[in-house]
């Protein structure tokens, strides 16, 4: 993610006036903004409530182009493991059920409403009679075909299938006979039951809260037999609002077209999308995309750090007091650590991983580096955000500054002032700078600390992601955004369930191969409890096993602004980076 913090003290102060100055601006949008955040019943679909009465109605067509750091890795929704691939897939591709926008709340799809037995084991969906895939020559005469109760059993058992195992990872502990076929022993999931071609039951091994969550993302998307036939994993076909249009020959640009045959609508009875087209463009310089903001070239700019936006803003002060700026502030549900290699020398000594954490000045880091724009990761890898009111963040102590604690455990490691301590390489995603202003910092107080050089190295994501999956990373920048609102998608990523026999084999999302029983059991434990209190505490007992083992050092959690031209309409923001361009139009 990226969060740039170039700035001093002085700079803050200016910026806190500035703020000031312009605060009547700012927050008249910004209340606007967060308005939107109430339950669907509440609000039209098409409900702007920064529109005047007079011009309310949404229009058809238009284009929204959104600026992304750089090009997605995959199309495939199996195998998405960094957000530009979530967010476009998230267009094109559709499921069972989805994120309503404004709160995270799990809403309908394809499935027009859905049932869970007594016991929370049992699902039974039921499915809308107007929803297709796109049209494509996979089809018979080009035409998308109906998408039915069949289309979900194959993918279910596409998604379970040996070729994808990140996928069936997250399945395999939750549907009943999903691990049976997996590894050859059935020849259909035992758990999926059809009663006809809009009805159908998923049977679970054991309740499992975040199930519905897990089927609300990507990973639950419908995926078409011809289609896979036809394209294999480089499928571009889906069942959502926007199909794939075209890719420029250098990649800098992506075009989804509005999908005609969209099966919903909007509260007036019209067809949904109401945009022509979303234009990604891929630009991975944070100054040319605040250009190509400024220029109307892009309508988009998100996750921009507060740092930037400071800057930004001292620069546009006479568009932003003009209001044709919106801007949103958002605290994310993400979290930025190091994570270390914890089955490879030097960091499978937990020593070292504590030194290590012991030995990061995260307060000075927030204060002259990150200019307090953020919060100190004082605490594990779930974020402290309002959507986990009943979590004990309490219990969790993470690892204050203490050198001298540093010094100990290193020399208890074996490399005393840091004598024959071998060369650590931390790798970075190329064009963040904030990244690269960070990892110079932690570069600097290992060396004053623990008297130890580390080398840094900038990656793009899809080599940065091989490697640390690959285990072939010492140690590299983990910024992680949760896939679904829930603690227990930041503690999956340690699950050992997730981490392959053969070493040589890649482990996602578990990249630091650390493996706790205790801390499995636990969390295990916490996944099938259907009591949220009770799952949370569960949850956090099993955080505390994973932060006293030290498998990454946590830096900061993240607040970001999402900057948009005010022509923009119904596009809603939130704490996991989720866009539904469904509802967006552009006003003229």
């Amino acid at each position: 993610m990226n969060y740039n913090s170039l700035n001093n003290k002085k700079n803050s102060s200016i910026f806190s006036s500035i703020l000031k100055l312009f605060s009547f601006v700012l927050s008249f949008f910004i209340v606007f903004l967060f308005t939107q955040c109430e339950p669907p019943e509440n609000k039209k679909l098409d409900s702007d409530p920064a529109l005047k009465k007079e011009n309310s109605s949404p229009i058809m067509g238009g284009v929204i182009r959104v600026a992304e750091n750089e090009c997605y890795k995959t199309l495939f929704p199996f195998e998405i493991e960094e957000a530009v691939s979530f967010k476009v897939i998230s267009q094109i591709h559709d499921g069972l059920v989805s994120l309503n926008p404004k709160n995270l709340s799990v809403i309908p799809s394809i499935a027009k409403k859905w049932e869970v037995n007594d016991e929370q084991n049992i699902y039974t969906f039921h499915l809308v009679n107007n929803a297709y895939f796109h049209d494509d020559k996979c089809f018979i005469d080009g035409n998308g075909k109906k998408i039915t109760s069949k289309d979900f059993q194959y993918t279910f058992e596409l998604l379970c299938g040996n070729f994808s195992t990140s996928a069936y990872n997250a399945f395999k502990e939750k549907i009943k006979g999903a691990k049976e076929f997996h590894l050859g022993l059935s020849d259909s999931i035992s758990g999926f039951k059809i009663i006809n071609d809009s009805l159908f039951t998923i049977e679970l091994i054991e309740p499992a809260a975040s199930f519905i969550h897990l089927i609300a993302s990507p990973l639950g998307s419908v995926i078409s037999k011809e289609a896979f036939d036809e394209y294999g994993k480089n499928l571009k076909v889906g069942a959502g609002p926007f199909k794939y249009g075209s890719l420029n020959a250098d990649s800098s640009e992506l075009k989804l077209i509005r999908n005609p045959n969209y099966y919903q609508k909007d509260s007036d009875g019209r067809s949904l999308p109401y945009l022509a087209e979303i234009s990604f463009t891929f630009e991975s310089n944070e100054k040319t995309r605040q250009d190509l903001f400024k220029t109307r070239q892009v309508d988009l700019l998100q996750g921009v750090s507060e740092i930037y936006f400071e800057k930004f803003l001292n620069e546009n002060l006479k568009i932003f007091e003009s209001r044709e700026f919106i801007v949103d502030r958002k605290d994310v549900l993400a979290t930025n650590c190091y994570e270390f290699n914890n089955m490879s020398e030097p960091f499978n000594d937990v020593r070292v991983r504590k030194a290590f954490n012991y030995a990061i000045n995260k307060k000075k880091l927030m204060e002259n580096t990150l200019d307090n724009q953020g919060i100190i990761g004082s605490k594990g890898v779930v974020p402290n955000v309002k959507l986990f009111n009943n979590y004990n963040f309490d219990s969790i102590s993470g690892y204050p500054f203490n050198p001298s604690k540093a010094v100990q455990l290193l020399s208890e490691a074996g490399y005393p002032n840091g004598e024959g301590f071998p060369e650590v390489v931390l790798e970075l995603n190329i064009g963040h700078p904030t990244q690269l202003e960070v990892a110079k910092e932690v570069q600097n107080q290992l060396m004053m600390t623990l008297n130890i050089n580390i080398t840094i190295e900038q990656l793009n994501m899809s080599t940065l992601i091989d490697r640390a999956a690959l285990g072939l990373s010492q140690m590299n920048h983990f910024a992680w955004v949760s896939e679904y609102p829930s603690p227990a998608d930041f503690l999956n990523v340690f699950y050992s369930v997730n981490m392959p026999e053969d070493p040589n084999e890649r482990s996602w999302p578990n990249t630091s191969r650390y493996k706790n029983k205790t801390f499995d059991n636990l969390f295990k434990k916490a996944i099938s409890t259907t009591d949220e209190i009770e799952r949370y505490a569960l949850f956090a007992k099993a955080e505390k096993i994973l932060i006293n083992d030290a498998p990454i050092a946590v830096l900061w959690y993240p607040e970001i602004y999402n900057i948009y031209h005010s022509s923009v309409k119904n596009l809603s923001f939130n704490e996991l980076y989720y866009y539904d361009f469904t509802p967006v139009y552009i006003s003229k």
